[in-house]
């Protein structure tokens, strides 16, 4: 049986196709359009990426901040259950998920039989989130992919201490001012990152083995101090970090 999955986040949109206990194809996109009509886009091409016509899916989970706007799916379901649904299809070991997206944080904990034993968010503030690196990026003239490997270079970490996305942003840019080598503000705003979701796990009284999914996933220099943090291993699924809420709606899509 064919299923979809459709993620709506804050700043990307996600499509899954699953056929015969496999992804087949997903595409991911920003959100750039209406998102009643930009998830008809992403999905009618994700169907041409899997060679399939509309008909053959039988099941359509939606998921994510703008699932509302998604008229021609099947299922809502909450994000904390599709990322628990999926992370325990891929890897039945896993207790904890943090997942950090473009403006929100949470931290999920999944029991032995796959359901949310907990769950967490962070305020509402995009420090610590992808938008918050987006803006630094920027600020410091970097793209995006390579703030992450630009700060494992680091000599000297910097120590940042606005908590605020606007405080942070400007104590970035009077270090720039202050001739500071990129990898070294970088280094330091990756732990001051990694303190704050830390922070966050911690009040679920996390377990490991823990993974971590969303776009700062594919941050390596997040994910360096964000193990030193939690002191413990983060163990990779086997999909895109960005995909797995869109996974998870596929699944318990299929289920029903």
């Amino acid at each position: 049986m064919i299923t979809a999955g459709i993620d709506i986040g804050t700043r990307t949109a996600k499509v899954v196709i699953f056929d015969d206990n496999r992804v087949s194809a997903f595409s991911i996109r920003p959100i750039n359009d209406v998102l009643s009509r930009l998830s008809k886009q992403v999905f009618k091409s994700t169907l041409k990426q899997a060679g399939i016509r509309r008909r053959q899916v039988r099941r359509i989970g939606v998921t994510g901040y703008g699932q509302r706007q998604v008229k021609f799916a099947d299922r809502c379901v909450t994000t904390p259950l599709c990322i628990a649904s999926a992370a325990h299809y891929l890897d039945k070991t896993v207790r904890t998920v943090i997942d950090v997206g473009g403006l929100i944080t949470r931290v999920i904990l999944i029991n032995e039989s796959g359901t949310v034993a907990d769950s967490v968010e962070n305020e509402k503030c995009a420090s610590g989130s992808g938008r918050f690196l987006e803006m630094i990026a920027d600020a410091l003239e970097l793209p995006i992919e390579r703030i992450g490997n630009e700060s494992l270079k680091a000599l000297r970490p910097l120590k940042l201490s606005g908590q605020c996305v606007v405080f942070a942003e400007s104590e970035v840019i009077s270090h720039v001012n202050a001739d500071e080598p990129a990898a070294d503000i970088l280094a330091g705003l990756h732990r001051a990152i990694a303190q704050r979701v830390s922070s966050l796990a911690g009040k679920t009284g996390f377990k490991p083995p823990v993974a971590v999914i969303g776009g700062v996933a594919c941050n390596s220099g997040v994910m360096y101090y964000l193990e030193k943090e939690l002191a413990a291993n983060i163990k990779p699924l086997p999909v895109d970090p960005q995909i797995v809420g869109a996974l998870g709606a596929a699944l318990l899509a299929r289920k029903q």
